[in-house]
């Protein structure tokens, strides 16, 4: 935005954050050394030989921005780091106290509403437009008051709970609703437990887990290094507002009242491909090889009986490693923010590696094992209890403090057990704590050198920064509203679709475009690092959208990855990647448009699931319902979200792939939510009419979506203040 500013004769420095701003490091880190003493700090020198770049252009900003600061790598997870340090929880200004709220750039950050803040997960487009003074605009929602009573049985922790909450709340549709937890069981809960359950609000689809300010919240606060002063402040403050303490039964009136009586929880595990997909802990193995068998349209992997029992040895992997099959275990992994900020659940980990150990249990050699901290406190304390060297003797070292295989940052298995797995096309497992299953500073840090001054200087050699793209063309009049016609589906979709399908995340497959570009640019394999962290390079990302490997387009059956057909002139389409046919659609001037099912978009924020599909030329996503941040992000990149009626979806629209589509129906003068009309024009020539409901929710989401995007309407205010 700065780099736009300067083109236009202006000064750079009115760009500036008008609130503060703090960026924390934690998706940088991969597994690449495990089950070594010293895996963290290999594991840290490869973060920063890879992130150089990066970690440059966070230095610049450092100096550059006065409201803006850091904290580097190997500190800990974003959301435990709030926790534990960043949150206030009350503020002050010129004598006058506030509450403490938050906005942050991954859905998880309803981590921090276990400490009654309120604050939620919201696109990095939006976040930046707040960073500039916009207000985030949502619609008034629907608050659900989850009653809890009783307490957890032994053996129960708060991992299976809020797994039991997440399968109860998806089950209760609570999708862009709040949730508050409320009664003696709510009250009973430890702070840890609190937070756990907040983290997950996601999951369960809400935009909010809250849970009230109460003396627990203090005595968190206080033990956390928080001064006698600030506890004070924020308990007084509460108090005098008559917002302190938890609800009991019937004290609030709430949109809707779910009961939980702690004591029905039973241990238990996510589902193999949706977190709401809850299995008895007793029904693993039965659950599994049902879904062994059933066909992949029903979320099964489609083989036989017969396959489940074979092995097949790995050659070469070294003494023990035995051989693989259908079911095993490959990768064991303690990581993410839902349990690593809980000392209960990382105390019992510590405690059964330790009676492990002592029984003379082993972990067998093909399994990947790792511990990734939330933060250096849980360190301080498995190392305090004498817990610490248990864990090592099973293969739990330290790796890192950061996100890892939540996201895909697992790092590699050893190439002789890839090798069968893929060859053979085992069904094999990971087993993490994580909250999903979809599919003193460190020297190293002040080691970085970095350019000051306001303007960034970019590298047009570099394969980490480029100035993206967003602002090319860019004028002080805004664009204006019209409709779509003659667009080319570039992907037909399914249910439950998330932003992990959509957005890069993970590895880059060398033969992917993503992984072709970077050869193309003198980058070995070795060094392409994860799509997250070449975030700053549009030329990547747009090359890994929807390019995730277990991505279903349906236009392409049989299939998985991201594959679509082309179709030019009449032809019978020709199948190839996402991307390449996205380019030839756009050298041709021809729109595209992507429909999909229910839970459209469901999962993290990451802003790059809207960003790449505006690059690649999508102008507008037509699903059965969207979740709320992913359908926010698109109308901030200025693609257009419409939503089929009910009882309409891709299935009874008998769609092929070979259609073109128009979306008619509306104006320059568009109305929030207004009916418009999906046209689709079939290859034999028929023609039909389908309503559907345009998702731009606020009249403010209409002059986003007429200025092209949320931070082209930002950039031109602020020019016109200026």
């Amino acid at each position: 935005m700065r780099s736009a500013v300067a083109k236009l004769g202006k000064d750079p420095k009115l760009i500036e954050p008008l609130v503060p701003v703090d960026l924390v490091v934690d998706h940088s880190v991969q597994v690449d050394y495990a089950g070594v003493g010293n895996a963290l700090q290999q594991n840290m020198q490869k973060e920063f030989e890879r992130n150089q770049a990066r970690y440059q252009f966070l230095k610049w900003g450092m100096q550059a921005f006065d409201s803006f600061k850091v904290v580097p790598p190997g500190i800990g997870i974003v959301h435990q780091i709030n926790l534990e340090y960043l949150a206030k929880g009350v503020l002050e200004k010129d004598g006058v106290y506030y509450p403490d709220t938050l906005v942050g750039t991954d859905s998880h950050t309803t981590m921090i509403n276990g400490i009654g803040v309120v604050g939620w997960g919201v696109g990095g487009i939006e976040a930046e437009a707040g960073m500039l003074g916009q207000p985030v605009y949502f619609l008034t929602p629907d608050v659900v008051g989850m009653h809890l009573t009783g307490a957890l049985r032994e053996g129960v922790t708060a991992t299976d709970l809020v797994l039991h909450c997440t399968e109860m709340l998806r089950a209760a549709k609570v999708v862009g609703k709040f949730v508050e937890y409320h009664g003696e069981g709510a009250t009973n809960l430890p702070l840890t437990d609190r937070a756990t359950i907040a983290n997950m609000a996601p999951e369960y689809g809400a935009t909010m887990g809250f849970f009230p300010i109460d003396e627990e919240t203090c005595r968190y606060l206080q033990a956390t290094g928080r001064t006698d002063e600030q506890v004070d402040a924020f308990r007084n403050y509460f108090q005098a507002q008559g917002m302190f303490g938890i609800p009991g039964k019937d004290e609030c009136v709430y949109s809707q009242v779910l009961d939980l009586n702690l004591a029905d929880v039973q241990p238990g595990v996510a589902g193999p491909k949706r977190p709401q997909d809850r299995i008895n802990l007793p029904e693993l193995k039965q659950t599994f090889e049902a879904l062994f068998q059933k066909p992949v349209s029903e979320s099964g992997y489609n083989k036989t009986q017969a396959e489940l029992g074979k092995r097949y040895p790995i050659n070469g992997a070294g003494n023990g490693a035995g051989d693989l099959g259908h079911g095993d275990v490959l990768i064991a992994a303690i990581t993410s923010c839902t349990n690593t900020s809980n000392p209960s659940v990382m105390l019992a980990a510590g405690l059964l590696a330790k009676k492990a150990v002592e029984k003379g249990l082993t972990i067998r050699p093909a399994v990947k094992a790792s511990l990734g901290p939330g933060s250096r406190v849980v360190t301080a304390y498995l190392q305090k209890t004498d817990l610490q060297q248990y864990l090592d003797k099973l293969g739990f070292n330290l790796v890192g403090y950061g996100c890892t295989t939540c996201i895909g940052n697992s790092g590699p298995l050893d190439p002789k057990i890839e090798e069968v797995v893929t060859t053979n096309d085992l069904i094999t497992a990971s087993v993490l704590s994580g909250n999903r299953n979809f599919e003193a500073h460190n020297p190293l840090w002040n080691d970085i050198s970095s350019s000051t001054g306001n303007l960034y200087e970019w590298d047009t050699a570099s394969t980490y920064i480029q100035d993206p793209p967003f602002f090319e063309g860019f004028g002080l009049e805004p664009g204006t509203i019209s409709t779509i016609t003659g667009a080319r589906p570039l992907a037909v979709l399914g249910d439950s679709v998330t932003t992990d399908h959509i957005s890069p995340a993970g590895a880059i497959k060398p033969t992917s475009p993503a992984g072709q570009y970077l050869q193309e640019n003198g980058v070995a394999v070795q060094d392409f690092n994860s799509y997250g962290s070449r975030r700053g390079n549009d030329k990547v990302m747009t090359r890994g959208t929807f390019a995730n490997v277990r991505i279903k387009n349906l236009m392409v059956p049989g299939t998985e990855g991201g594959l679509t057909k082309y179709y030019a002139n009449g032809g019978p389409g020709e199948q190839m990647d996402i991307y390449v046919a996205a380019v030839k659609y756009q050298s041709a001037g021809v729109p595209l448009v992507v429909l999909a099912g229910q839970e459209y978009g469901t999962g993290s924020s990451r802003d790059w699931a809207a960003k790449g599909t505006s690059l690649l030329g999508v102008q507008a996503v037509i699903a059965q319902s969207f979740e709320r941040i992913h359908r926010s992000n698109l109308v901030g990149m200025g693609v257009l979200p419409c939503q089929f009626k009910e009882g309409t979806t891709t299935q009874t629209l008998n769609l092929e792939g070979n259609e073109t589509f128009d979306v008619v129906g509306f104006d320059a003068n568009l109305q929030p939510q207004q009916d418009a009309t999906l046209v689709i024009h079939r290859a034999g020539g028929e023609t039909r009419d389908v309503p559907v409901t345009v998702r731009i929710d606020t009249p403010i989401e209409i002059e986003y979506y007429r200025h092209g995007g949320i931070l082209q309407y930002v950039l031109r205010q602020l020019i016109a203040q200026a």
